[in-house]
């Protein structure tokens, strides 16, 4: 009975963890209410009265709520936030998960071009983990070809991980894209290839 699975345990409990000053256990509770409310303006309402009952109980807590309002609605004071926790917390890898499946439910568009890159970021800057950052820059570049952040970072990442093929074919796909791109990706390709001949 303390993590309730349907909606109506979940608002009967509601008031009796309120009154009872239970705040963890009404946390559980709100957290139903958010996952099952039809509307997104008691979606809102209720995440509101998670943040203030999370305020109440600790720093993890107020983390969970700033990613499920992220994950929500992505606000400039909770992705602040969040991102200020995560690096307190050293829930990194979380913050990179949470950045991944904003950017795959919004799957086009320059939002969801730069949840990957931040997620790239977190990846190659705070947690070693190349693979899902070379993932997150190639998600990047998918959804916008010229971005040169997106490019320069997997140029690196593909250098630092020894991969000559894919840095060759990302370089290839560049000079068709931007033909006035071609001296200076052949020059790289020449190099890359020669460092493999040597």
């Amino acid at each position: 009975a303390l993590r309730p699975h349907n909606f109506e345990a979940a608002a009967a409990l509601r008031a009796l963890y309120r009154d009872g000053g239970q705040e963890p256990l009404l946390l559980g509770v709100l957290d139903v209410l958010v996952e099952h409310s039809p509307e997104l303006e008691s979606r809102q309402a209720v995440l509101q009265e998670m943040s203030e009952v999370a305020e109440r109980v600790g720093r993890d807590e107020i983390f969970g709520v700033l990613r499920r309002r992220f994950l929500l609605q992505a606000d400039e004071e909770a992705t602040g936030r969040l991102e200020e926790l995560a690096g307190e917390l050293g829930r990194d890898l979380e913050l990179a998960q949470v950045y991944l499946r904003s950017a795959e439910e919004r799957r086009a568009g320059p939002q969801a071009r730069d949840l990957f890159l931040k997620a790239g970021r977190l990846f190659d800057e705070k947690l070693p983990r190349p693979k899902d950052a070379l993932s997150a820059y190639r998600a990047a570049l998918a959804l916008d070809p010229d971005n040169d952040t997106a490019r320069e970072a997997l140029e690196r990442l593909l250098q630092e991980q020894n991969d000559p093929k894919a840095l060759i074919e990302m370089l290839r796909a560049q000079i068709k894209r931007e033909p006035g791109s071609a001296p200076l990706a052949l020059a790289k390709i020449g190099g890359v290839q020669e460092r493999e001949l040597s």
